[in-house]
């Protein structure tokens, strides 16, 4: 504090001193370790912006590499060190800066072990200042080296964070032919209680706001959270999977178990169509064009303005436009077609003009995978009034390109839905919901489905409980919801409204398992759209198509704001007549032709209803 004042170098060599004396009194395993060597680097940094002391400069920066490597310490300690190791490269250009990034990633997936349920760890994310900015950062650091592969594989393992670390104790995981029957018994046991423990208080909190506490035979499953109990456990059933991950990788062709994706792996999500990653960064941000069979295409975005600023900008407007939207649908739709415009002008162009030279038919599909906040942008609907994206290209959204591949193929692959086949859908509705008139005409629509020949299971008012929804969810492949949506500040609690004031939240959704899901119309309000406040949390992709999308549906369809009542049965008709027309060419399961049904079903209402009303439908998975 005293060289910070008078800038006299004896005080700063002092001070030096006198943290690697109380580095010393803090071994490997002490609590405070971590700020010793955080305290030291500070110092060396300081003296190298004096004296350009090379010595000091890569001194400071092993320490942050020591820290934020190391197990020993707490994980609040290792993100901060390594937050710190990115600066200081940064800062000094320093050759390290790529190691420091792809380090991070590993770390953040250690820090969310801070937080035994998922809740937790997204408040302990959004404690963290700019943090899930970094791995965009990471990418752009890529791309200007000229490594786009390595940055493709950054921006995917640094993004859906909680989903990521869920999804991974999910199983089935191994057979006993692949490492041998203890093994695989031991740690998919392991993966079992890390998941139900990252879901502990969801059934807890649902059993105490739907008033169901007092009954002994649901609170069977519905137990009361001690946390001081369960943190503890948690971090000592990670140790062991860690113990058993480094058995199982030991194993002759298992090393790659449950590492990170390489970029050839990731390329497999494209087998389709292009994925459209969309990088904002404020050291550059770029548009990649993940192709099947050819190295990814970079498209440059600030060319001529500060892109992110722009962005920035066009966020805050896309705020006032949701706002003004709140009014209902088919409000005034001038900011909104402002946005799409600038969308259209800055990005959505550009990849089209290179899809275009590429050679890529018209009417081909194609993914969005936006960062940051424009994650909360309609990519699908941008247009200057006399371009638009959807005339050209069937677009979906996933969160990440992992998220796609196991869309396609998950582990639990059912080869029951194919093009021949013919599903039961679950029809879940809320006929007699005040402000939803045109619910009974779509549940008449659903119920004449048997016509085109799928099996229709309806629940409708009493019948549409929680419980029963949720034992119902597990054994039919297809589900349509028609009822309200809600979104909330905190998105666990955004949900589904069911009977009797009960409701379906993110937070239930994503406790279950279902290995035979394919395909749910969410039919709803805001049943796509992401909490629009300032979070910095967007990257996490946290709203209730996720949500279904993450539990097994690998094809969903949900809306981005309120829904206008009347597009419910219309939409739902000649929707359902794409998915069940014999005569469509698509290949394939059955619920893969939902994007290219969705696309001609919002194509024939642009320009006949107002632009929220068209755009508000999208398309997420395969």
């Amino acid at each position: 504090a005293r060289y910070r004042r008078v800038r006299s170098e004896d005080d700063l060599d002092e001070a030096n001193q006198c943290h690697r004396e109380a580095l010393s009194l803090r071994p490997l395993g002490h609590p405070d370790r971590g700020t010793s060597l955080n305290n030291i680097g500070i110092a060396l940094i300081m003296r190298y912006e004096c004296t350009s002391s090379e010595e000091d400069l890569n001194e400071a920066i092993q320490l942050a590499k020591e820290g934020s490597e190391g197990l020993v310490l707490l994980p609040e300690g290792s993100l901060s060190l390594a937050r710190r190791w990115i600066e200081w490269a940064r800062e000094t250009d320093h050759s390290s800066l790529g190691d420091a990034y792809a380090n991070l990633i590993q770390v953040l997936r250690r820090f969310l072990t801070i937080g035994p349920t998922m809740k937790h760890q997204y408040e302990a994310l959004s404690l963290q200042g700019g943090l899930l900015a970094l791995p965009m950062d990471a990418a752009s650091h890529a791309i200007q080296k000229g490594d786009t592969e390595k940055a493709v594989e950054l921006l995917d393992a640094g993004r859906s964070l909680l989903w990521s670390e869920m999804k991974r104790f999910r199983g089935p995981l191994l057979t006993p032919e692949m490492v041998g029957e203890h093994l695989a018994e031991e740690f998919t046991s392991i993966c079992s209680e890390l998941q139900m423990i990252s879901t502990a208080e969801v059934r807890y909190e649902h059993m105490s706001i739907s008033g169901k506490l007092g009954n002994p035979e649901l609170e069977s499953s519905y137990a009361p959270i001690s946390y001081d109990t369960i943190l503890p456990k948690k971090r000592k059933l990670l140790q062991k999977y860690e113990e058993l991950l480094g058995l199982i990788r030991a194993k002759p062709g298992m090393e790659q178990f449950l590492r990170n994706l390489s970029f050839e792996e990731l390329q497999r999500s494209a087998k389709e169509g292009p994925v459209i990653i969309v990088n904002c960064s404020r050291y550059g941000s770029h548009a990649i064009i993940i192709l099947n069979d050819k190295p990814p295409v970079v498209i440059e975005l600030d060319d001529d303005y500060d892109f992110r600023g722009a962005a920035n900008r066009a966020w805050l407007q896309y705020i006032e436009a949701r706002l003004q939207m709140m009014g209902g649908p088919g409000q005034d739709s001038s900011k909104l077609f402002a946005i799409l415009t600038w969308l259209w002008r800055s990005v959505v162009s550009k990849v089209a003009m290179k899809l275009n030279e590429i050679g890529l038919p018209k009417g081909s599909r194609i993914w969005w995978c936006p960062t940051t906040f424009l994650s909360l942008f309609p990519f699908h609907g941008a247009g200057d009034g006399q371009n638009w994206l959807i005339d050209s290209y069937v677009s979906s959204y996933t969160p990440t390109l992992k998220a796609l591949i196991d869309a396609r193929d998950p582990p639990w692959h059912s080869a029951r839905d194919t093009p021949e086949s013919l599903p039961t859908i679950l029809v879940v509705a809320q006929t007699a919901s005040a402000g939803l008139p045109s619910a009974g005409p779509e549940l008449g629509v659903m119920r004449n489905l048997a016509n085109l020949g799928p099996i229709v299971e309806l629940l409708d008012e009493e019948e549409a409980t929680f419980d029963t929804v949720i034992k119902r969810l597990s054994m039919r492949s297809w589900v349509h919801f028609i009822c309200h949506g809600s979104v909330a500040s905190n998105p666990f609690d955004s949900s589904l409204h069911l009977f009797d004031g009960d409701t379906l939240s993110l937070n239930d959704i994503m406790k279950e398992q279902l290995p035979d899901a394919q395909f749910a119309f969410l039919a709803a309000c805001h049943t796509a759209e992401q909490t629009p406040g300032p979070s910095g949390l967007h990257d996490e992709v946290l709203h209730l198509a996720g949500a279904m999308q993450f539990s097994g549906f690998r094809s969903v369809v949900g809306t981005m704001w309120e829904m206008e009542d009347e597009d419910g049965p219309k939409v739902a008709e000649r929707f359902y007549n794409e998915m069940f027309n014999e005569q469509q060419s698509d290949v394939g399961p059955r619920h893969t032709r939902a994007a290219r049904a969705l696309w001609k079903v919002t194509k024939r209402m642009k320009g006949k209803v107002a632009l929220d009303r068209w755009v508000n439908f999208i398309h997420i998975g395969a």
